[in-house]
């Protein structure tokens, strides 16, 4: 009896190794060196008490599948002297030694890398870093911008949540489509004096501005990895069947409770903010 309970146990214990080789394998095959340079953004958090800055890279289509398919991934330790010049949307990141996977890009102590920008409309290499960067934010952000605000419902691996405010609810906040007078539409053309004008997203599957996407997401460590809005941006351009650039300027995400231990982030000079 005794050399049969033995027996079992490392039965048990075999099958328990094989699987968390298993789980390492396929994560091991899922990860993979960056092969196209990838576009960096500043993701700018703040909490209730304190505010903090993370970097995060836009992957090009070549990257997605080490990435599980996320396009947004946290950079994991970007050298300093590269934070302390890039221009969050503008400049771009390649790194050949470097490994992305779902966790983000993971740059090894002392790897080459190659830096260079995406060139906007306004935008002109001649400019000082700190000009580039009032340029990206003001010159660029004018005009009429599109904006389309996302309502969540979440399985959460079988645990629902969903945003608390409903669309009718949201689209008056944002854009005053029921009367609200005090709206972030009224102020930000307030405050640049006409010359930024905020207007809904225009498409069938949108309502006044608002849409609601259900996804599938765990909520583990208040969603800190993004998988929330990666999974909300590969919806939204499975429903509009193109590159969300196509038809949004601004993504507003309303993120539902236990999100990001209910801090919210942006990128500066992006399109994407929870």
């Amino acid at each position: 009896m005794l050399t049969f309970m033995k027996s079992m146990r490392l039965v048990t214990v075999l099958s328990a190794t094989f699987s968390l080789l298993a789980e390492a394998s396929e994560n091991q095959v899922m990860a993979g060196n960056q092969l196209k340079e990838c576009l960096i953004f500043e993701r700018f958090i703040t909490g209730e008490n304190e505010s903090s800055i993370a970097w995060d890279c836009e992957l090009a289509d070549d990257d997605l599948t080490s990435a599980d398919g996320n396009r947004f991934v946290p950079i994991i330790n970007l050298p300093e002297e590269i934070s302390s010049t890039a221009v969050s949307g503008v400049t771009t990141f390649l790194s050949p030694s470097s490994t992305i996977s779902k966790d983000g890009i993971m740059i090894p102590p002392g790897s080459e890398y190659t830096l260079g920008t995406i060139v906007h409309h306004h935008y002109q290499e001649s400019l000082s870093s700190s000009d580039q960067r009032k340029l990206s934010l003001y010159g660029e952000r004018l005009g009429t911008r599109r904006a389309l605000v996302v309502r969540i419902v979440n399985g959460n691996n079988g645990s629902p949540v969903e945003t608390t405010w409903s669309q009718a609810h949201l689209s008056d906040e944002i854009f005053g489509v029921s009367g609200d007078p005090v709206n972030m539409k009224s102020q930000f053309e307030a405050c640049s004096a006409g010359a930024m004008t905020v207007e809904p997203v225009s498409h069938s599957s949108v309502t006044d501005g608002v849409i609601t996407v259900n996804i599938d997401v765990a909520l583990t460590g208040g969603d800190i990895s993004g998988d929330q809005a990666n999974a909300v941006v590969t919806e939204l351009e499975s429903i509009f069947g193109a590159p969300l650039e196509d038809y949004v300027d601004h993504v507003l995400i309303c993120n539902p409770p236990g999100s990001y231990f209910g801090a919210a982030w942006a990128h500066t000079n992006g399109m994407l903010s929870t």
